[in-house]
């Protein structure tokens, strides 16, 4: 069984996973949440590029992984060419924000945090059609069972407009779809993970999946209780 790795400094990391057991059932599956370094998006490149090396150094120590699925549009922004280069042996696979299908809707918005809008050659054409909700990332990880308080936070912060498409350029925010709904209720929504698991589908096999939560700071049962309100695991943790 291949063994595929996800990392992630909070519940984004969480939602691809959700996505990539549904889709691809068929991996041993390793959920790496980094909130020791928790929120990317406001991070220097420099520390980014390290914080991505040492992280794949762990978890070669002990995982071992055939693929890793940076489940962060930030991290993939900024790290992709540089991990792949330094560990040539692993399978890397980013996720990038979903634009294709929405620029044929015209009016749409991009949602993404500020590293991704400056450092993701998919959007540096478009940056006009891009928006950073400052922290959003971080008040969706702080508020996993508080959903009035994100929900205040969107109302307050997010643009007032008649979007027919939303690109979900970060994958925290694909789990508060339902929130953002209620703000752009004429919109179709686009998510980032939905293009990992079709790549991660290339390498997809008979046989079912196991999955392993762990975190830089051992501190996840947060997270952990999350992802079992989405996506129930099918074997032991």
């Amino acid at each position: 069984m291949k063994k595929v790795a996800i990392i992630d400094s909070g519940s984004g990391g969480i939602n691809v996973l959700a996505k990539c057991m549904e889709k691809c059932p068929c991996f041993n599956y390793l959920l790496y949440i980094d909130d020791k370094n928790v929120p990317y998006g406001n991070k220097s490149k420099d520390e980014l590029l390290r914080i991505a090396k040492n992280i794949i150094l762990d978890l070669d120590s002990f995982f071992h992984p055939n693929i890793v699925v940076i489940g962060c549009n930030t991290l993939t922004s900024v790290a992709i060419d540089f991990l792949k280069e330094e560990f040539p042996k692993i399978k890397f696979i980013g996720t990038y924000p979903n634009i294709e299908e929405a620029k044929k809707l015209e009016k749409y918005i991009v949602l993404a945090t500020k590293v991704t809008i400056e450092n993701s050659p998919l959007l540096c054409e478009i940056q006009r059609k891009c928006f950073y909700p400052p922290d959003l990332p971080k008040v969706i990880d702080e508020n996993l069972f508080s959903r009035e308080k994100i929900k205040k936070y969107l109302q307050n912060t997010l643009p007032k407009e008649d979007y027919k498409a939303v690109v979900l350029g970060c994958t925290h925010f694909e789990g508060i779809k339902l929130e953002l709904a209620e703000i752009y209720p004429s919109a179709q929504f686009f998510d980032a993970s939905d293009r990992v698991t079709k790549e991660l589908s290339r390498y997809a096999y008979g046989s079912s999946c196991q999955v392993q939560i762990i975190s830089s700071r051992e501190m996840f049962a947060e997270f952990y209780n999350y992802f079992s309100s989405i996506k129930s695991p099918s074997s032991s943790l």
